[in-house]
């Protein structure tokens, strides 16, 4: 879904927009209440000091998405939607993927526990792949070919996800 475009099958509006000053709050409210739950959040980034996007519901605060660039990439660190169903975290993953291709990047990326089936799941419904493991979570990455994953996946604590643009 386009930034602020509407949902006609479920007759809800939901507004895309860029993180802004006024959300810093919000945004630190939800990092530190939330952490570690629904949400997925990778490293030391701090959605109030990353970019991002947050998706709304009239007034309300539904959504939001922060990640980090680099100098091919995006990578999504953080993403969280309080109301399961609308298409909320696709529709703010969406934004991410156009505004990394906008910017002439090759990828988005993301990592995420080998563990959490929903968030890899929610992540292939997104188009994304497989592109590396991270065994026993360590932060050195370890490239794999696809189906080199799919053998070491069983050992591995964490796994980075690519959209490729």
């Amino acid at each position: 879904m386009e930034p602020g475009a509407v949902d006609t099958v479920r007759c809800v509006k939901i507004v895309i927009r860029s993180v802004k000053a006024i959300d810093k709050e919000w945004l630190e409210t939800l990092a530190n209440s939330q952490a570690g739950h629904e949400i997925l959040t990778m490293g030391n980034h701090r959605p109030s000091e990353s970019p991002g996007f947050i998706a709304q519901i009239g007034d309300d605060r539904v959504g939001l998405i922060s990640y980090a660039v680099s100098v091919g990439s995006y990578e999504i660190i953080m993403i969280s939607s309080s109301r399961h169903g609308l298409g909320i975290g696709r529709a703010l993953v969406n934004s991410v993927i156009m505004e990394a291709k906008d910017t002439k990047r090759t990828r988005v990326t993301t990592t995420a526990k080998l563990s959490d089936a929903s968030t890899l799941t929610f992540f292939k419904g997104c188009g994304f792949t497989l592109s590396s493991v991270m065994p026993g979570g360590n932060t050195a990455r370890m490239a794999k070919t696809s189906s080199a994953v799919h053998a070491a996946s069983a050992a591995a604590d964490e796994i980075e996800l690519e959209f490729r643009l």
